[in-house]
């Protein structure tokens, strides 16, 4: 079972992740494609939603399904952010999208 320190250091290493596929991507819109955004949306969900209300949680048991929702966003990134670091090897990083 994952713990608070669990989700906090994948939380910091999909965070570092994220910022240098940030720098690496040279287009906006192709930051978009990728979802970047909405990574970077989930991880501060985790870092300033889902991790304060594990502490506060009154029962242990509330506590853990907090860190199971963490758990389930960051596998969600970490999909994510496979799936931009494939584009960025295959295309490069100044890839174009079409539309």
């Amino acid at each position: 079972m994952p713990t608070e320190e669990t989700i906090i250091d994948k939380l910091a290493g999909l965070m570092e992740q994220a910022d240098r596929l940030d720098k690496k991507i040279v287009k906006d819109k192709s930051k978009d494609a990728v979802m970047l955004p909405h990574v970077k949306n989930l991880l501060g969900d985790v870092e300033g939603i889902v991790l304060p209300y594990s502490r506060k949680a009154a029962l242990g048991m509330d506590a853990s399904r907090w860190i199971e929702i963490g758990q389930f966003q960051l596998a969600t990134v970490e999909l994510l952010l496979k799936g931009a670091e494939d584009v960025v090897a295959k295309f490069g990083p100044d890839f174009d999208t079409a539309g």
